[in-house]
Order: C-alpha cells, then sequence, then structure tokens
C-alpha cells in the first residue's frame, strides 16, 4: 500500500517506505514531489531545514541531498535567471515540486565546450557526477567556451531533448534515493534559448558561493544522520554510542554558522566556508562502526544502507 504522504507524520512514512524507494526510482520521485508539497526548497534561517530533520528522523540522506541541492542550488541560480528575464523558460520549468540537477563535476579531459554560432548551441564533454541526475527533470549544465579555462556560462536542458544514450546510471553502492547519473554528450545540438543570460563571472561566483552553502548544510545533516543511527543502535542492541551530547552541540554551532552563509550569500557578501569543529564526529563514527561490527546481524538491511551512507560522506567530504 502506497504512503500517504498527505499524513502529517510523513517523517515516519518516509522512514517505513525507505527500502522499497532504494528499489525503485518512480518510488523515489514521487516521494521528492510529495515532499515538496510540504516542505518547499527554501533555505530559510528562522526553522530547522528539512534536510536535517530528513537525516535525524528518517535517515534518508539521499532524499535530503536532492533537497538540499534545489534549495541552496538550483533556486539561486533560478533567481538569478528571473532577475534578468523573468520570462525565461528555466524559470517557468522549475517550479516548486520540480527536480533540477546541476552538472559541474567533470573530467579534465573532456570537459562540456559549448560552441554557439548564435542560431544553435553545439556541445561537446562529459559529466561524470550528477547528484540526483536520474530523477531529474532538468538538468544545469556547466560549460566553457572553446579557449576558457573556467566554466564561465550556465545551459539549461530539459531531460526530455537529451538523447537517451547521453545518461548513464551510477552506482556508487550507497545514497539509492537520489540516483545519481553521469552524461555524456556529443555533437549535441540545442537551441541557443536554452544558455542562462547569467555573465561569466556571477556565473563563477554564484558556484562557489552557493557550493560552500550545500557543502555546510550536507554537513549539517551529517551530525544529524550520526545521531539517528546512534538512536538506532540503541533501539536494537541496547547500547549507547558515547559522545552524544558533544555532537548535539557540535551540530547547533554548526546550524548558526550556515544560516550566516546563507545571509551572505543572499546578499552577494563574501561566504566564508564552514570553520565549526568537526572534531566531534570522526571518534563519534569509530564509535558507530565498532558498534555495527559487534552487532551486525541484529542491525537491519535498512539501517545498514543508511550506515553506509554516512561512511560514503565522512571519507570523501568530512575533514576535520
Amino acid at each position: 500500500m502506497p504512503a500517504n504522504f498527505n499524513d502529517p507524520d510523513i517523517f515516519s512514512e518516509l522512514e517505513t517506505s525507505f527500502p522499497d524507494r532504494c528499489r525503485s526510482k518512480n518510488l523515489s520521485v514521487d516521494a521528492w514531489r510529495n515532499f515538496l508539497r510540504i516542505f518547499p526548497a527554501d533555505l530559510s534561517c528562522d526553522k530547522q531545514r528539512p534536510s536535517l530533520t530528513l537525516a535525524r528522523t528518517t535517515g534518508d540522506m539521499g532524499l535530503g541531498l536532492i533537497w538540499i541541492v534545489q534549495a541552496a542550488l538550483i533556486r539561486p541560480v533560478l533567481d538569478a535567471v528571473h532577475a534578468l528575464d523573468p520570462g525565461h523558460e528555466a524559470v517557468s520549468a522549475g517550479h516548486n515540486t520540480s527536480i533540477g540537477a546541476l552538472a559541474v563535476s567533470e573530467n579534465r579531459e573532456a570537459p562540456l565546450i559549448v560552441e554557439n554560432d548564435h542560431k544553435t548551441l553545439c556541445l561537446n564533454g562529459t559529466k561524470t557526477y550528477i547528484t540526483g541526475g536520474s530523477l531529474a527533470d532538468t538538468i544545469f549544465l556547466g560549460g566553457r567556451f572553446p579557449g576558457e579555462a573556467k566554466i564561465s556560462t550556465l545551459i539549461f536542458l530539459p531531460v526530455a531533448a537529451i538523447p537517451e544514450d547521453g545518461f548513464k546510471a551510477i552506482d556508487v553502492g550507497c545514497l539509492h534515493t537520489a540516483c545519481h547519473a553521469a552524461l555524456v554528450l556529443k555533437n549535441f545540438q540545442a537551441d541557443t534559448s536554452f544558455l542562462l543570460p547569467i555573465p561569466p563571472g556571477k556565473v563563477r561566483k554564484l558556484l562557489a558561493s552557493w557550493g560552500i552553502v550545500e557543502r555546510s548544510c550536507i554537513t549539517e545533516a551529517l551530525f544529524g544522520l550520526s545521531l539517528y543511527l546512534a538512536e538506532k543502535i540503541r533501539e536494537y542492541t541496547r547500547v549507547n554510542i558515547p559522545g552524544k551530547t558533544d555532537l548535539e552541540s557540535g551540530l547547533s554551532r554548526i546550524t548558526r554558522l550556515t544560516d550566516d552563509q546563507i545571509r551572505s550569500a543572499r546578499t552577494n557578501h563574501f561566504v566564508q566556508p564552514l570553520q565549526a569543529p568537526v572534531s566531534h564526529l570522526a571518534p563519534f563514527i569509530e564509535n558507530l562502526k565498532h558498534a555495527v561490527q559487534d552487532d551486525a546481524a541484529r542491525l537491519p538491511n535498512e539501517f545498514h544502507l543508511k550506515f553506509k551512507d554516512l561512511l560514503f560522506f565522512s571519507t570523501r567530504f568530512m575533514r576535520p
């Protein structure tokens, strides 16, 4: 029976449906659209971010990551486009329940090159890792013109316009509710209207400033996920993980500093990278590892899936 996402306790429903959504792209998309109807992608500083609530109450880091991408990356891009051209197709396409993906990660040997003859865009290059790419309705591609060393422009592409052989699903062994993808474009022709009217300097500043905010929101959610997993270990094994009080304190400080970053980004001020101490998280994760190793058989499969999400970010993302 499908989850009733109109129920006030949506987080309980999301926790229950997690195993099924890990196996079904369609269920993941449905969950996303219903979640956004209740929690729009807005980085408010006056209440707890839904991405943190998701991680802390459901352990779903994948869905939380998609929300962060929408709120911290896609929404600022759309706001910038709206300020320059309110009637642009990207603005109307980016409605509240659509899924946008930002494609900037690329191979140095095959960056996305944009050729523009003022009639048609010709796109060549590879995007190696697109968060939520397999769920997206639209892709925002970071590109550069011939001879340029850095990304200087953004191209808006409806997924329906991209050839089927262009997308490749990526299985990173975790974050199953996020559905990542890669993209390869070879002499792909697109209308010049898909070129967003944001100047190169503004593009780079947007990606830099809001990229810092995105990273901080992910860090915040990782603290929440760690606390969730500790609570589940206690529930299933009666083992208490030490260090929770310090982690709670660190989370509160990270939230305050992330709020400051959001305010700075919105007013076009310099965004200071997160300097909050994360030293408590590494030993806490080690304590979680020991508990999981000692009682692996007593922990359900969905716990292990969520624990892999934590390890993925802790080894590739977090730095003390």
